[in-house]
């Protein structure tokens, strides 16, 4: 398992294949889409469409998904893992 930490306490889990975790500062998680990929260009695939909040039975909103999304890029990028984002 990868673990990216930020700076403000957020922190982004890279567990295998099929998901990615992101965790706020507050600690609020979501379970985010994904797969590794064998590729020059990118490393992992992620699916904005489809974020889950770990723990909750709620709807997550386009804005949450929208700051999700924002976080895990930035948290890749300070890994230096290079991903590729789908709607």
């Amino acid at each position: 398992m990868s673990l990216i930490q930020d700076d403000d306490g957020g922190r982004l889990e890279i567990r295998g294949r099929g998901f990615v975790y992101y965790y706020s500062a507050q600690g609020r998680g979501y379970r985010v889409n994904s797969e590794m990929v064998a590729s020059d260009e990118y490393d992992i695939a992620i699916y904005a469409s489809d974020i889950v909040p770990i723990g909750e039975d709620i709807q997550v909103t386009e804005a949450e998904k929208a700051e999700v999304i924002s976080r895990v890029k930035r948290l890749c990028e300070k890994g230096k893992v290079k991903i590729r984002i789908f709607e």
